[in-house]
């Protein structure tokens, strides 16, 4: 009976009765992985794939939806997974949710290597998704009116909330501002140069040029009571004052627990 302590070779002797027989053993190294994105990753874009790299290659049929595992809060996410020699790859079925969704990747010792390693231990890895993918469209509705009114915005670029529907001035996209956790908002209708600007009440919120870019163009969300629903606010008034359509129209007031400022983001379409 031969236990292996290591990785390494050796030669096992055994003598009995004048007789003596040599066996030649190696012993494999455990198998190992990278994950990418890796572990505890943040603002991971909604159509990422996720990739494991390992240290041998990969016996493709030990690759399966027990083996290699993707969730959302233990809840398993339909993927396909490919094997291409040291690199699996998990493609999700659909695009991840957004709004900083945690996600884990488990793989178990049941996948092996082509010399048929395994994992030491089961491996798992965690990533959390942007808030807002730029790469799509959302629907902007608070919780006091309901999703039949969206955030738009009039002739003159200041916001008022108008009945939902195709119109591209309420087809919002977010684009980061890198290592400051805001974004800027706009919409189809003003593009990239227009930027959404909170204004104190009683003004509107409105569409300007992004010629200068002011704090009171700069967003963020934090959570509100309602689970689902979030805060808008801006680097100009901190978390003092959010997004509210309290007076019907949206304008920056006060931040209090009430639905006129908890704001809903539904992913609508793809931008061009």
């Amino acid at each position: 009976l031969v236990r292996a302590v290591q990785a390494g070779s050796a030669t096992v002797r055994a003598s009995i009765g004048g007789r003596t027989q040599d066996l030649a053993l190696t012993v494999l190294p455990p198998l190992t992985a990278t994950v990418a994105p890796v572990n505890a990753t943040g603002e991971v874009l909604i159509e990422s794939s996720i990739g494991l790299t390992f240290s041998e290659n990969v016996n493709a049929a030990s690759v399966t939806a027990a083996t290699v595992v993707l969730t959302r809060g233990g809840i398993v996410v339909p993927a396909s997974r490919s094997v291409i020699g040291r690199v699996v790859t998990i493609t999700p079925t659909a695009p991840l949710s957004e709004f900083q969704t945690a996600y884990v990747v488990t793989v178990t010792s049941g996948l092996t290597s082509t010399l048929g390693t395994r994992l030491a231990t089961t491996l798992t890895s965690n990533f959390t998704t942007i808030f807002w993918d730029p790469a799509y469209y959302y629907r902007l509705t608070t919780n006091s009116i309901g999703p039949t009114s969206s955030l738009d915005v009039d002739g003159n670029g200041f916001c008022t909330m108008a009945s939902s529907g195709p119109s591209l001035g309420q087809a919002w996209f977010f684009l980061p501002i890198l290592g400051t956790g805001h974004f800027t908002m706009h919409n189809g209708a003003g593009g990239v140069g227009n930027g959404l600007e909170g204004a104190d009440a009683p003004t509107p919120c409105f569409i300007g040029g992004l010629t200068v870019l002011f704090s009171g163009m700069l967003w963020k969300t934090t959570p509100a009571p309602t689970a689902g629903s979030h805060y808008l606010q801006n680097q100009n008034f901190g978390v003092n004052k959010s997004l509210s359509t309290l007076s019907g129209v949206p304008e920056m007031h006060p931040t209090a627990n009430t639905p006129s400022q908890f704001w809903t983001f539904t992913r609508l379409s793809r931008r061009p």
